[in-house]
C-alpha cells in the first residue's frame, strides 16, 4: 500500500562525548615528541642527493616534504619504504602509523603498531593510539584493557582516566566508573573535572553525601564553575522531594514524566511508581486524568535542603546575572514550595528583559534546552506564563506558548496564542501555518484556505507555502487546484521530490495510472533510495498486475530502508497476492497489520488474500473488522464483499 506521509558553561567541552577530537589530540601529542623515542639522525650530507635506491633517509625526507603538500597517498609510500629499508626503527613506524591514520586507514595503522608493540610492549604512546583507534573503531572492551594497562604502567595520564571513565559510564558499570575517578583524585587532587564527574557518578549510585562532597571540593577548586552548582541543586531536590500526587494529561507517558520530575528514566524508579499506585493495572498505559503518585527518591531534608536549593541559585545568579535557567528553575522552586509572589517576580522581570527578538531567541534557547528537550512542558507553560505578565506582546515566546498549547492537543489555546504573534516576528508565517492546520483540525476549512491564500499572495513563489497549499486542497478532495498549485510549484523547482510525489497521488487520486507511475519513475531518477516513491511504484504495477517482478524488486528495497513501514509491507504482500501465492501473501499481510493496526486498507488485502486462499470464515472476519474503520466512501465495496460472503448487512 502507498505511503501517503502528511548559556550554561559546559565543563564537558573539555571532554567531548564523541572522540575525533580527542582522538586527534593524543596522536598529536604523541607523535609530536610526548613519546619517548629516539630522533632520527640528522641527513648525512652524501646522501642528499640519493635517489629512491634503499635509503630510508632519502624516504624519511620525501616523505615529510610530501606530508606538507598534503600528498599523503605518496607520503605513506614513501615512509613505507623507509620503514622497509630500517624495519628495526620503532621511531619510522610510529610516524608510518601518523600518516595511516592522516588517511582515515586505521586497519593498516593497527597492523604497524601490532609490530611495535611486539617488540616494546610498554610503550605508553603507542598504546594510547591503540587504544583509542580501538575505541573509535567499536572494539570498547580491549580498548578499555589497553586503557587499564596504560594506567597501571604510568597513572600519570591525566586524559586516559576520562577515556576510561566515559566508557564504563556508557556501559553504566557505575563501580569501576567510581574506582577510575577516584584513582584520578587521588593521582591530580587538584583537579575540579576529576571531582565533578566523581560527584556524578557518586549521584548515580544514590551515595548523596559522597556526591555532596565531591561538587562541594570540585567548587573549591574552581568557584566560577556553574555546572556543579546545578548538579547540587538536582541532588538537594532529589532529597526535597516527598511523594506528590499529579494529574496525568494527554501525550504523558510513564518515561516523559520520569524525565519530568526526576530528570531521569530507569528501571528502579519505573518499579516505585508501580508499587505506588496499585489502583492503575497498567502504568506504562496511562489516560489522561488517572491520579497517579509519584514517589519521593528519598527521605526529605526539609528545610536544609530548601535554604541549600535557594543559596545555590542565589550564587548562580550573583555571578551569571543573565543565566536564564537559573532565574526560571528558581521561579518553578518557589512556586513549589508555595512561595507563588517570588516566582512571579522572577518571571515577570526575566519577561520584561526580553523585548529584543535576540534576547528572546536565547531565552527560548534556554527553555528548549532545559524544559521542553524533557519533555517538561507543564514547567514550560508555567515559566511562560510569567514571562507573558512581563512581556505580554512578545511574539516569540506567544508562538512557542501556542507550540506547547498544540503538542497537548488543547487547540482552541493554541489559536489564541498563535493568534498574537505580529507580522514582522520571525515565527509569523509558521505562526499562521499552524493556525491553518488548527482550523482544518477543527472542522473550520474556509478560515485555512484564507490563511493559505493569504500567506501565498504575499509570497507566491514560496515552493514550501506551495505544498502545504496544495495538500490543504487535496485532502479537502479538491483535486483541480491541489493539481495547479504543484505544477505552480514544479515550475519553480522542477526536481522538487515532495512536489512530485504529491502530483502523482493526485493522478492516482484521479485515474490516471501512467501519469503516476511518469512521476514516481521521475522522483527515483532523482532520488534513488526513497523509499516512498519506490513503494508507491511498486504498488501501483501490482495493482494493475503488471511488471510484478520489478514491483517486488522495488518494495523490497524500500524496506530495507523501513523494515518497519506496514504500508510497504503491506504493498510486498500484494505483489504477492497478485502473482497467487496467498499463503506468503498472507504471512505478509498479518505483518503489516501488526506494524499499522487497524487499517481498513491492509485489513481488506488480508481478507481478499484468505478469500483467495479458500478460508472464507476468516475472510468474512476480517472485512467486517476493515468494516469499522473505513471510511464513509469506502464502506460500499465492503458491505458488498460481506454480502456476497454472508447475505445483506447494516451499515455501522
Amino acid at each position: 500500500m502507498p505511503t501517503l506521509k502528511p548559556t550554561l558553561i559546559n565543563i564537558r567541552d573539555k571532554f567531548p562525548n564523541s572522540l575525533p577530537t580527542l582522538v586527534f589530540l593524543i596522536i598529536s601529542l604523541i607523535i609530536s615528541g610526548c613519546a619517548t623515542t629516539p630522533p632520527i639522525p640528522d641527513l648525512p650530507p652524501d646522501t642528499a642527493g640519493a635517489d629512491s635506491g634503499g635509503n630510508h633517509y632519502y624516504h624519511f625526507i620525501r616523505s615529510a616534504m610530501e606530508s606538507r603538500q598534503d600528498r599523503t597517498d605518496q607520503a605513506i609510500d614513501h615512509m613505507s619504504r623507509a620503514v622497509a629499508d630500517r624495519p628495526d626503527s620503532v621511531f619510522l613506524k610510529k610516524e608510518l602509523v601518523y600518516l595511516y591514520l592522516q588517511s582515515n586507514n586505521t586497519e593498516k595503522a593497527m597492523g604497524v603498531i601490532a609490530e611495535i608493540l611486539a617488540v616494546e610492549p610498554d610503550d605508553i604512546g603507542t598504546l594510547i593510539v591503540a587504544g583509542t583507534i580501538k575505541k573509535q573503531t567499536g572494539h570498547d572492551e580491549e580498548a578499555a584493557a589497553i586503557f587499564e594497562k596504560v594506567l597501571t604502567l604510568n597513572p600519570d595520564q591525566e586524559t586516559v582516566y576520562h577515556v576510561l571513565g566515559e566508557y564504563y559510564l556508557e556501559k553504566n558499570d557505575l563501580e569501576r566508573a567510581a574506582a577510575v575517578y577516584e584513582q584520578m583524585t587521588g593521582r591530580f587532587p587538584e583537579s575540579w573535572e576529576a571531582f565533578f564527574f566523581l560527584g556524578k557518578i557518586q549521584a548515580r549510585q544514590k551515595k548523596f553525601a559522597e556526591a555532596e562532597k565531591s561538587y562541594r571540593r570540585c567548587l573549591e577548586l574552581e568557584k566560577s564553575l556553574i555546572s556543579p552548582r546545578f548538579e547540587l541543586i538536582v541532588l538537594y531536590r532529589q532529597q526535597f522531594a516527598g511523594p506528590m500526587e499529579i494529574t496525568v494529561q494527554s501525550g504523558d507517558t510513564l518515561a516523559s514524566l520520569c524525565r519530568k520530575h526526576y530528570r531521569k528514566v530507569d528501571n528502579e524508579l519505573k518499579d516505585n511508581i508501580v508499587a505506588a499506585n496499585p489502583h492503575i493495572s497498567d502504568v506504562t498505559d496511562l489516560k489522561p486524568g488517572q491520579k497517579l503518585t509519584l514517589p519521593g527518591l528519598t527521605k526529605p531534608c526539609g528545610k536544609v535542603c530548601q535554604k541549600n536549593i535557594i543559596h545555590l541559585y542565589n550564587s548562580i545568579l550573583a555571578d551569571y546575572p543573565d543565566n536564564a535557567r537559573a532565574v526560571m528553575e528558581l521561579a518553578l522552586f518557589y512556586y513549589s514550595i508555595g512561595n507563588v509572589k517570588q516566582g512571579d517576580t522572577l518571571l515577570v522581570d526575566l519577561g520584561r528583559n526580553t523585548k529584543t527578538e535576540t534576547a528572546a531567541q536565547q531565552l527560548i534557547q534556554q527553555m528548549s534546552q532545559v524544559f521542553i528537550n524533557q519533555q517538561r512542558y507543564d514547567d514550560a507553560q508555567t515559566v511562560l506564563k510569567g514571562l507573558l505578565r512581563g512581556a505580554p506582546e512578545n511574539s516569540d515566546l506567544n508562538y512557542l506558548m501556542g507550540m506547547l498549547y498544540n503538542k497537548q492537543q488543547r487547540k482552541p489555546e493554541a489559536l489564541s496564542y498563535f493568534s498574537r504573534v505580529k507580522e514582522d516576528s520571525a515565527f509569523y508565517t509558521s505562526a499562521l501555518l499552524q493556525m491553518a492546520f488548527l482550523y482544518e483540525e477543527t472542522d473550520s476549512p474556509e478560515q485555512a484556505q484564507a490563511i493559505f491564500d493569504s500567506l501565498l499572495e504575499k509570497e507566491p513563489e514560496n515552493v514550501d507555502l506551495i505544498l502545504y497549499a496544495g495538500s490543504f486542497r487535496e485532502r479537502r478532495e479538491q483535486y483541480q487546484q491541489a493539481e495547479a498549485l504543484f505544477l505552480r510549484g514544479l515550475n519553480l523547482e522542477p526536481d522538487n521530490v515532495d512536489l512530485l510525489f504529491r502530483l502523482g497521488v493526485i493522478y492516482d487520486k484521479t485515474g490516471r495510472k501512467d501519469a503516476v507511475i511518469e512521476k514516481m519513475k521521475a522522483i527515483i531518477k532523482i532520488a534513488p533510495d526513497d523509499a516512498n516513491a519506490l513503494n508507491y511504484l511498486g504498488y501501483t504495477y501490482a495493482d494493475l498486475g503488471i511488471n510484478l517482478d520489478e514491483a517486488r524488486q522495488l518494495i523490497e528495497k524500500a524496506l530495507t530502508m523501513e523494515p518497519d513501514n506496514g504500508y510497504i509491507t503491506d504493498s510486498l504482500g500484494w505483489v504477492y497476492y497478485q502473482q497467487g501465492d496467498y499463503e506468503k501473501a498472507i504471512e505478509l499481510l498479518k505483518r503489516a497489520l501488526q506494524l499499522t493496526p487497524d487499517d481498513p486498507i491492509l485489513l481488506e488485502h488480508l481478507g481478499d488474500a484468505f478469500l483467495k486462499n479458500g478460508d472464507t470464515e476468516k475472510a468474512l472476519e476480517t472485512y467486517r473488522r476493515s468494516l469499522q474503520f473505513a471510511p464513509e466512501k469506502d464502506k460500499g465495496k465492503l458491505i458488498k464483499k460481506i454480502e456476497d460472503l454472508s447475505g445483506p448487512v447494516d451499515n455501522p
